[in-house]
């Protein structure tokens, strides 16, 4: 003996195929659908919003600004370079000691062109930047090999071993300064002119 039957009612979506079932719809039917044949237009090109490269140059008015600030600085411990030797421990730089502790116009004038050099290493650094790729690391070698050669340089002469010692510690002090000083105002320069440093 079988109990009632219930013949169930089909249902909406069973009636006719379903929707994965369709053939695949064509190009442009859905909002997401991809190109087949192309790029996917919603996707944004990345070359598109690539920013073109700016041209390689450097801030000069930074650059030179930093190379007077630098070149003040380097005439000052070159003036307490000076003042140290000749007035603490009396000892006789490679110039003449006539007016005691400041010393005469050659003392002057030693003062004088440690800043000059802090100025000329500042327009070699500018020539690097302009036609080199790494300006900074080009510029700290030819700084440093300078600082050594002025460095060693009193050592060649006739001087006493004192005079010697102290114009050699002078200079190695005063290219230090310029070789720790100017690659740091140089770095914004850089920057600032489109160019980014190495």
């Amino acid at each position: 003996m079988t109990g009632p039957s219930y013949e169930r009612e089909p249902r909406p979506y069973e009636q006719g195929a379903a929707p994965y079932e369709q053939g695949p719809a064509p190009y442009g039917a859905g909002p997401y659908e991809p190109d087949p044949y192309g790029a996917d237009p919603y996707r944004p090109d990345p070359r598109a919003s690539r920013r073109p490269p700016r041209p390689p140059g450097v801030d000069a008015a930074r650059l030179w600004g930093g190379g007077l600030a630098t070149a003040a600085i380097a005439a000052l411990m070159a003036f307490l370079g000076v003042l140290i030797a000749r007035g603490v421990f009396g000892i006789e730089l490679l110039a003449p000691e006539r007016e005691g502790t400041i010393g005469d116009t050659t003392t002057g004038v030693y003062v004088l062109m440690a800043g000059i050099g802090a100025l000329v290493a500042t327009l070699i650094l500018q020539i690097l930047a302009l036609l080199t790729p790494q300006p900074l690391s080009f510029f700290s070698w030819v700084v440093g090999l300078v600082t050594l050669v002025f460095a060693v340089t009193p050592f060649t002469t006739g001087a006493d071993i004192a005079s010697q010692v102290a114009t050699g510690l002078i200079n190695l002090c005063i290219g230090l300064t310029i070789l720790t000083l100017l690659p740091r105002s140089a770095y914004g320069a850089l920057r600032s002119g489109g160019r980014g440093p190495a």
